[in-house]
């Protein structure tokens, strides 16, 4: 039979005491833990009891400890660390590292930073308001301009024929093989007839759509170029009459006009022509309007 090597002895005896002094810690739990009992007699009994093992695991658990193979055990740990600590080192703080401070970039000159698109062209001086004893002459010059294939006609319910014009009033601008735009100007709040009017509404349709101004088309591109267009008045209340007629003009390409952006006819989503008109100015020259698709406009 082979001696018992005092190593292994120290090992065993080190986990002994190790098991009891696991076992201690979960003594205040069991204490704790509430009798299921409904007599309470026999859970004062129950925990009196109680008392007494975790006394006698105590006791028990100190004499381990205190006993010459445990102190002689842990001796001999204590100088085997003090020795070699190879594999015995305490948790070392992680220290961060500062990092240098970098020089802040400069900032971009003013002056070199790109303007955002208008909404409509710029007027150095007010632009007159066309009034409402204006419309039928403001409708015989558009439709006179040469060159013009734009049609552009006062539209009455039921074809009625009036003397005269009232407040509001609806224009029917027509591109041939394209659309037909409603569009309705009414008068500010309390201002009498003889001021400015202002585009309330404007609505577009397929060319051969047959509907009233106040509806809705059934083609999801004409729907589309209804919002956009109503986004860029609301945007810009006091856009002139006839701006917004010049900038409905540019739609004659709807279905052929390749986006300023991605290039393309179909945007990649909803394959929606570019139903967007931007307006950018070039220097000194005239501006343009150019055709974007809505996606496009807000990338």
């Amino acid at each position: 039979m082979q001696p018992h090597h005092p190593a292994r002895a120290h090992i065993d005896a080190l986990a002994d005491l190790a098991k009891r002094l696991r076992a201690l810690r979960a003594l205040p739990a069991l204490l704790l833990r509430p009798d299921p009992a409904p007599n309470a007699d026999l859970g004062v009994a129950a925990l009196a009891d109680a008392l007494r093992r975790a006394q006698d695991d105590v006791r028990a658990a100190r004499r381990a400890a205190l006993a010459p193979a445990a102190q002689d055990a842990l001796a001999a740990a204590h100088a085997s660390e003090r020795t070699d600590r190879t594999g015995v080192r305490a948790p070392m703080r992680r220290m961060k590292r500062r990092r240098s401070r970098t020089p802040e970039s400069p900032r971009e000159y003013p002056a070199f930073h790109a303007r955002a698109p208008a909404l409509f062209p710029a007027h150095t001086a007010p632009p007159r308001r066309l009034a409402l004893r204006d419309v039928p002459g403001f409708v015989r010059a558009f439709n006179a301009a040469p060159g013009r294939r734009a049609r552009l006609h006062v539209w009455r319910a039921d074809g009625a024929r009036a003397q005269g014009l009232a407040a509001p009033v609806v224009l029917r601008l027509l591109l041939p093989d394209v659309l037909t735009a409603f569009v309705t100007l009414g008068l500010p709040g309390g201002a009498g007839a003889e001021e400015g009017l202002v585009v309330e509404n404007v609505t577009a349709f397929g060319a051969r759509e047959k509907k009233l101004p106040h509806a809705q088309s059934d083609f999801g591109v004409f729907q589309k170029l209804s919002q956009q267009i109503l986004r860029m008045v609301q945007a810009a209340p006091r856009v002139p009459v006839e701006e917004l007629m010049h900038m409905l003009e540019t739609y004659q390409s709807l279905f052929s006009a390749q986006c300023v952006v991605c290039s393309r006819v179909l945007s990649a989503e909803g394959y929606i022509p570019p139903v967007a008109r931007v307006w950018r100015a070039q220097g000194a020259g005239p501006g343009v309007w150019e055709p974007q698709h809505v996606t496009c406009v807000k990338s």
